[in-house]
């Protein structure tokens, strides 16, 4: 991680939410699969969807009631930190259902989770760290304030932003 997938997850929804009718970022499913909560996630989808209010006691009941509703037209829905593709069918059961209109943006460390949830290879991104250059001036933006240190300073930068591998989080 650090890359800046659920950063750039975050913007895009901000942006595009205006256009559609129904939206839901749905954060860190990861965490919420691990701590068992899934159920709450899929509670918030079908909040977003429309208005549930009711509890959901298991998965496997969310699952049914999100079958009945996942074709609500003009949804845009973001699952971001998914790590397994029983997640993306626990929150959406069946793609097939989703209205043509629905735009599901999911964010993973994993491309094979995206395939194995039935995502089309052509419509996957893969997010890559900053070039040795962009890191440079990040860390001095953030560090100096200008885009360069003092000459006594440069090996030091080198060193971190070399440490740092090009992500934008650790820089």
């Amino acid at each position: 991680g650090g890359v800046g997938k659920t950063t750039l997850a975050k913007e895009f929804y901000n942006k595009k939410r205006s256009h559609y009718s129904k939206c839901c970022f749905l954060y860190d499913v990861r965490d919420n699969a691990d701590k068992g909560s899934l159920n709450l996630l899929q509670k918030e989808l079908l909040r977003s969807l429309c208005g549930w209010d009711k509890p959901i006691v298991s998965v496997d009941e969310g699952i049914g009631i999100l079958k009945k509703h996942i074709s609500t037209p003009n949804v845009l829905i973001i699952l971001d930190d998914v790590d397994k593709a029983d997640q993306v069918y626990e929150l959406l059961p069946d793609l097939t259902l989703l209205h043509p209109d629905t735009l599901v943006l999911i964010t993973s460390r994993y491309r094979d989770v995206l395939i194995s949830s039935g995502v089309e290879e052509s419509s996957i991104y893969m997010l890559t760290g900053l070039t040795t250059q962009h890191s440079h001036e990040l860390f001095c933006l953030h560090s100096f304030n200008r885009p360069h240190p003092a000459p006594a300073f440069q090996s030091l930068v080198h060193k971190f932003v070399e440490a740092c591998g090009g992500l934008p989080l650790s820089l």
